[in-house]
């Protein structure tokens, strides 16, 4: 009698025979784990107000997958969203816990390709560009969020540029006006991709600017 051949292990890695029918396990789902690395020492963190505060001014940040909470920018810094395998699209989400960024007078950020997001706060729900600061914004979307005003970013005197098709849209400002932009005083540079009636411009339907 001929014995029954074996099967190398090499054969059946991966597969699983369940009923007679052969089932391939599904490749690992993204995580939205928190990660960003300073570009120029490597350093990883699990928040950006943890890689914020430990950064040089001038740094590079890469962020990946979804960092929940708030941040205040304190140096000049920019921010890049990395859209890597394993990992969710980037994503700052306040977790309704205040403004998702807000930055320090007189500092400069730049914020690219990433979605901002879940911010609950008085004044910008997303984004907070205080005196003498400025944003640059490039391929952001800044969406979701909730203020009594200004629910995707309120400008108090700083410098706001919009680039890359910038997307301010779906923010609720409630009793206030300027569900997408409020600027107080401040200087608005580049179009607002899908701002619709989400953005006010002495006007209900667009960016509300005004100055004492």
């Amino acid at each position: 009698m001929r014995r029954p051949r074996s099967v190398g292990v090499s054969a059946v890695l991966g597969l699983l025979v369940w009923g007679g029918v052969a089932w391939t396990p599904a490749a690992s789902a993204a995580t939205s784990h928190c990660l960003v690395i300073n570009a120029t020492s490597g350093a990883r963190y699990t928040s950006l107000q943890a890689a914020q505060n430990a950064a040089g001014a001038g740094a590079t940040l890469w962020l990946r997958g979804t960092c929940t909470g708030t941040t205040k920018i304190t140096k000049n810094l920019t921010v890049t969203g990395q859209h890597r395998r394993g990992f969710t699209a980037p994503t700052l989400n306040g977790g309704g816990q205040g403004s998702v960024l807000a930055i320090r007078s007189g500092v400069a950020l730049t914020v690219n390709t990433l979605a901002v997001t879940g911010g609950n706060a008085v004044s910008g729900g997303g984004i907070v560009v205080n005196t003498g600061s400025s944003l640059t914004l490039n391929n952001v979307t800044v969406s979701g969020n909730i203020a009594a005003d200004a629910g995707g970013i309120f400008v108090s005197n700083g410098t706001v540029t919009l680039n890359g098709s910038a997307t301010i849209t779906g923010n609720t400002a409630a009793p206030a006006d300027g569900g997408g932009i409020f600027n107080l005083c401040g200087t608005l540079h580049g179009a607002v991709a899908g701002a619709g009636g989400n953005v006010f411009n002495n006007k209900p339907d667009n960016i509300m600017s005004v100055c004492a």
